[in-house]
């Protein structure tokens, strides 16, 4: 993906290039076991949702050089019907086994007035998590820019990991509601958190014979 390119095979936005693997992966006789990466070039970028039913998709950027804007009040280039009334005005991220890497994420003040407002999240109150729900959403060495409003990460799911992450400015910045999940496989690791009224916070409401410890290691967390 490049946002300047008018080359044949490179699409210009990171949805156009999600929308390309959600067709590939719908075609009869698709092989389930591929592993996709999205490289996305240096440049500003719209946000983008990666819808159900989709999975092993890597997107991956250029460090601080690829920026996508959240929370600024800006639109997805999807149909409305798609959103399933749950844009939290970020990253939406429904697929199953998704990554997000090397990429700098900026988030204006635009919460729109809805409780998960987030950089990057999984709600879906039409479906929930679905048949994702223990499927791993990875955040990895990415990082996220607030404006003091809003979470930076918001996994509605049992299963997750933030690796390697710079988070500053938000009002939280690591927050999970999982009232009808168990932690299957959390993990919070090597993460530097400034300037956020919560670091951390969230709960799980459920229990299971499968239910394992979340792991929170090695994060470097400071105030104003």
């Amino acid at each position: 993906v490049d946002s300047d390119s008018s080359e044949e095979g490179i699409y210009n936005t990171i949805q156009a290039a999600i929308d390309y693997i959600v067709a590939e992966q719908a075609k009869e006789g698709y092989d389930d076991s591929t592993e996709w990466v999205v490289e996305v070039a240096a440049g500003e970028y719209n946000r983008f949702l990666v819808p159900h039913g989709v999975s092993n998709i890597t997107i991956q950027g250029q460090g601080d050089a690829t920026v996508i804007t959240t929370l600024n009040d800006s639109e997805l280039d999807v149909k409305e019907s798609e959103k399933h009334n749950s844009d939290g005005q970020g990253i939406i991220v429904w697929g199953a086994d998704i990554t997000l890497k090397n990429l700098k994420i900026v988030s204006g003040e635009d919460t729109a007035g809805v409780w998960y407002a987030s950089a990057v999240g999984t709600q879906d109150g039409m479906w929930g998590s679905s048949d994702e729900a223990y499927t791993s959403l990875n955040l990895v060495d990415c990082t996220f820019e607030g404006s003091g409003s809003g979470y930076a990460i918001m996994p509605q799911r049992g299963a997750f990991r933030v690796e390697g992450c710079d988070i500053s400015n938000y009002e939280q910045a690591i927050y999970f509601a999982c009232d009808n999940y168990y932690t299957a496989e959390c993990q919070i690791i090597n993460n530097t958190i400034s300037d956020c009224i919560y670091a951390i916070h969230g709960y799980y409401g459920t229990g299971s014979d499968e239910t394992q410890p979340m792991v929170i290691r090695d994060n470097v967390i400071s105030g104003k």
